[in-house]
């Protein structure tokens, strides 16, 4: 299943971008070969903010506050634990060939695999993240701001940036549910809530009503993850 929401604002947005137009601390991205993290420019050819720079911290905290203030994200899709994002950009030429990611990053198992656009994609031609499932293709383009969530296991790729340059905040995270089909079952349970509390929301729909709406189909999803999630 592949998930997409609005997660930063155009303020958060312009905040982070200002950052990144005045960063002069990067690194090479790297490719794992033979279980060593290595520099690959035929594979790919792109390049992050230095964790442990100043510009880093200051864009890392808008996200990370957005993911804490997001109860879509914290309710919906049932993580247990995520990785520091990476702040990535990807100037002309810059690419990422098909590939999939580890198993294992920063001592987390990966179930979801996280893009988050953070720039628009009229400020450049190509950087598509193309994602395979099965024999269909998803080409992948989002607006700024916009937080893409797929399963880890696709192989995928990000296509040569033509023109312009591509931003992105990347993350990994494990979920609660081990098992991969009751996961998705668990996440759109979550989605389904989520749009019966906004319809009701919407239509100006009593409290008393939305409750009795809603109680049903959280006690089902409750107990799914007492039963089978991981909290420990």
């Amino acid at each position: 299943m592949i998930y997409r929401f609005q997660l930063l604002s155009p303020d958060e947005l312009k905040r982070i971008q200002y950052k990144f137009e005045g960063c002069t601390h990067w690194n090479s991205g790297k490719v794992q070969l033979n279980g060593e993290s290595v520099e690959n420019g035929q594979v790919k050819s792109n390049k992050f903010i230095d964790q442990h720079s100043s510009e880093y911290n200051y864009c890392i905290e808008i996200v990370n506050k957005a993911l804490q203030k997001s109860n879509r994200f914290k309710t919906t899709y049932a993580m247990k634990d995520i990785t520091q994002p990476m702040l990535t950009e990807y100037e002309v030429g810059g690419h990422y060939d098909l590939h999939i990611d580890s198993v294992e990053i920063n001592n987390l198992r990966t179930d979801h695999s996280m893009t988050l656009f953070l720039n628009e994609p009229s400020e450049y031609e190509g950087g598509e993240l193309v994602l395979n499932l099965s024999d269909v293709e998803y080409r992948v383009k989002e607006p700024a701001g916009m937080l893409v969530i797929y399963p880890t296991g696709l192989l995928h790729e990000v296509t040569e940036v033509t023109s312009g340059y591509r931003r992105v905040a990347i993350m990994w995270s494990q979920s609660l549910i081990d098992d991969y089909l009751l996961r998705a079952q668990v996440i759109d349970l979550g989605r389904a809530i989520g749009n019966v509390t906004h319809w009701c929301n919407k239509n100006n729909v009593d409290a008393k009503t939305t409750q009795n709406l809603l109680v049903p189909l959280e006690q089902v999803r409750n107990n799914f993850l007492r039963e089978y999630g991981s909290f420990k």
